[in-house]
């Protein structure tokens, strides 16, 4: 069936630099959903930490990396930013980018300045990555 992100569900995104990086984090925004990028070096293990700690459960990935790590198993949606799904890809539920664009679009939410955007995780130089929440107006007032 079509895609459909629920209003401030968490959706990753594991995915190299690349042009569609930030179509697909500038969607996910604008679906009322909150964008959590996910940096490629992570190791296994705190990958699966970070996503069972947002309750991610769609993720933004390429082939290559969605192969990676058994700790993607644990999301339902898997959208590859592969033109095509690969056809030895073992994961029955993943869609290629291009697939949506035969999905019939829903209707887009009213955003409120105050409602999480992005969920940013953060180590800063010691310890477990730590979630920090970003709204809309955060992520949209000027630098000084």
């Amino acid at each position: 069936g079509p895609l459909r992100l629920a209003r401030r569900q968490v959706v990753g995104i594991l995915a190299p630099s690349q042009p569609e990086w930030a179509v697909v984090l500038l969607g996910i925004v604008r679906s009322g959903a909150i964008a959590m990028p996910l940096n490629e070096q992570m190791g296994d293990q705190e990958l699966e930490r970070v996503l069972e700690h947002s309750g991610c459960r769609a993720l933004v990935t390429t082939a290559a990396l969605a192969t990676r790590t058994p700790a993607l198993d644990r999301v339902d949606s898997l959208i590859l930013l592969d033109d095509e799904v690969p056809a030895d890809f073992e994961r029955p539920q993943a869609r290629s980018w291009r697939a949506l664009l035969h999905d019939e679009p829903g209707d887009l939410p009213e955003l409120q300045p105050d409602e999480p955007t992005l969920l940013l995780y953060t180590s800063g130089t010691t310890g477990t990555p730590k979630g920090v929440p970003l709204t809309r107006c955060r992520c949209t007032t000027p630098i000084r």
